[in-house]
């Protein structure tokens, strides 16, 4: 896995994350047309750690705030699909955060969904959503939803901003920025920094 290295201001999470969840494949679920992740380990979180030469290596660490996931579902609704994580403990404090969804149709139709949030007032975030050329698109009614009473964030994005497909498999991955571009990783799949495909497809309710 290769990250450049630097300064990681609020605005420029996003790419950073994207680079490092390139390198995440998830967890293969149930087909329905809710996909749910339960049972995750608590304190699961991996720290990744740049080194020379734009690399850089995991360990395991026992972090939570904002970062440590326990559950993601996935729904396709009828003009919609929404991602529903749940963390241990979400907090409007300290570093920037985020969550990080790949999800593929269909069609073959790739697109990135990041949400950041952090300092000042942002900590209600914003949301990209990208394509596989990491161009960003306009799509109407996409918005994020934040509850840090519920210790949970909802993505959505509408069903035309991925073509009306048929189905959707997805990926994600939550993180927190530490500085001088480290950060902390966790998935709601098991404990490791690295897994294997992807979500069954989800067809649309």
């Amino acid at each position: 896995m290769s990250v450049r290295p630097g300064h990681v201001a609020l605005a420029a999470v996003v790419t950073l994350a994207t680079a490092v969840a390139g390198s995440l494949v998830l967890f293969t679920g149930p087909a329905s047309t809710v996909e749910r992740t339960v049972g995750d380990r608590r304190h699961d979180v991996w720290a990744w750690t740049p080194t020379s030469g734009g690399r850089g290596h995991f360990t395991a660490t026992g972090a939570q705030v904002n970062v440590d996931l326990v559950a993601v579902e996935v729904r396709h609704r009828l003009r919609e699909v929404v991602v529903k994580a749940a963390y241990v403990d979400l907090r409007a404090t300290g570093p920037g955060y985020g969550l990080t969804v790949d999800l593929r149709t269909d069609q073959h139709l790739g697109r990135h969904a990041s949400f950041v949030a952090g300092r000042g007032d942002h900590w209600l975030g914003h949301t990209q959503v990208l394509d596989s050329q990491q161009r960003e698109l306009r799509c109407t009614r996409r918005h994020t939803d934040v509850s840090y009473r519920r210790d949970a964030v909802w993505i959505t994005v509408p069903r035309g901003c991925l073509q009306n497909p048929r189905w959707v498999q997805f990926r994600a991955m939550a993180f927190t920025v530490v500085g001088k571009g480290a950060l902390r990783v966790d998935t709601a799949h098991n404990a490791r920094p690295t897994f294997t495909g992807w979500s069954r497809r989800i067809p649309r309710a």
